[in-house]
């Protein structure tokens, strides 16, 4: 997420902008599964973190900058070394912008959907240049996600009300504010009313990235297609430059197979679970240890799409150059590297 680039496009000082120290409107924020050796400072656990990274040039990002995690023990230290923190406004207004980079942090992706709908219900107002999101797409998503609440609620709950009662749940769902009706679904699905807020938001998560998904996997297939596809692009190359070009290209596509099939196992365990509820009759005992491990399923599912996804904007842009997109020599190798860092990073759980 280019806050810097939101920065750009707004007038100085701008109510829109979405923080209050203005270093932290020309950051780059980037979500990141962490290799093992960056398990320092704090972050032990996490699966997604929160890199800032502060272009020294705000005019040519690409040349370098500063990033630290948030979240490291080291994030305060480094905030004090670029800011003047013996000022009672700026101190404020720090804490006011950590408390929104928690409230960011607990995203596995910036996905502009998730974006806004987390910030509304944080009462956290800014430009939505952040989140550039249709109406018709919001909505589009938001009509999936309460149909699938309503077909579960109506088999846990649906014989015990009205309609119109089954349709405040659903509201109570969506929102998740009335904490009273969010306990009483909890105890309906036998699970701890302790959690419910967190639990139930990740139910919500995972249908979003199951909607997000079904988007994207053609474009998906065509790239895994494309990688796959050695035969032909292989004769293209002189004898000495194929093995390597041959190691780039299956090399990714194993990587790339890897994060889909744990994506795709986790949805299909998901839709397991909802269709021996609402198909098969079969009680609800699977679909509660769902939701009793939602918010890890929504972390995995929400990495590994958001890695999928990046990995097939770096591919369509590298290659849609090309005639039928037969890459050059520098351009397989520049494959490699690009595509290779984003999905070759540590899939842990929380």
């Amino acid at each position: 997420m280019s806050c810097l680039g939101v920065t750009a496009k707004l007038p100085p000082g701008d109510p829109g902008l979405l923080f209050k120290t203005p270093i932290l409107n020309q950051t780059i924020l980037i979500k990141e599964a962490l290799l093992q050796r960056e398990r320092h400072g704090g972050l032990e656990g996490a699966r997604v973190a929160t890199k800032l990274y502060l272009p020294f040039d705000g005019a040519n990002p690409l040349e370098g900058g500063r990033t630290v995690f948030f979240g490291q023990r080291t994030f305060d230290a480094g905030m004090s070394e670029l800011l003047d923190l013996s000022v009672d406004e700026r101190r404020k207004a720090l804490d006011f912008d950590k408390m929104v980079l928690r409230t960011l942090d607990e995203l596995p992706t910036f996905a502009p959907f998730l974006l806004k709908d987390k910030l509304e219900r944080a009462g956290l107002t800014c430009s939505p240049l952040y989140f550039e999101i249709s109406d018709n797409e919001w909505n589009e998503i938001r009509r999936y996600i309460r149909d699938r609440f309503r077909l579960i609620l109506d088999k846990v709950v649906g014989g015990h009300g009205t309609a119109a009662a089954l349709e405040r749940l659903i509201d109570a769902l969506w929102d998740l504010q009335d904490t009273r009706a969010l306990d009483n679904l909890s105890k309906a699905f036998g699970l701890p009313s302790l959690d419910s807020a967190e639990i139930f938001y990740s139910w919500k998560g995972v249908l979003y990235f199951a909607w997000e998904y079904a988007r994207v996997k053609p474009r998906v297939h065509d790239m895994l297609r494309w990688f796959l596809d050695v035969p032909r692009i292989l004769p293209r190359f002189a004898p000495a430059l194929r093995p390597d070009v041959e190691r780039a290209m299956l090399g990714l596509q194993a990587q790339l197979v890897t994060v889909l099939r744990a994506v795709e196992d986790e949805l299909g365990e998901y839709e397991g679970a909802f269709n021996e509820l609402f198909l098969d009759g079969k009680g609800s005992s699977r679909f509660t240890g769902f939701l009793r491990r939602s918010r890890t399923v929504f972390n995995s599912i929400g990495g590994g799409v958001g890695q999928l996804q990046h990995a097939a904007e770096i591919w369509d842009e590298l290659t849609r150059g090309f005639p039928r997109r037969q890459a050059n020599y520098e351009t397989i190798l520049e494959l490699e590297v690009g595509v290779g860092d984003v999905v070759s990073r540590a899939r842990t759980v929380n």
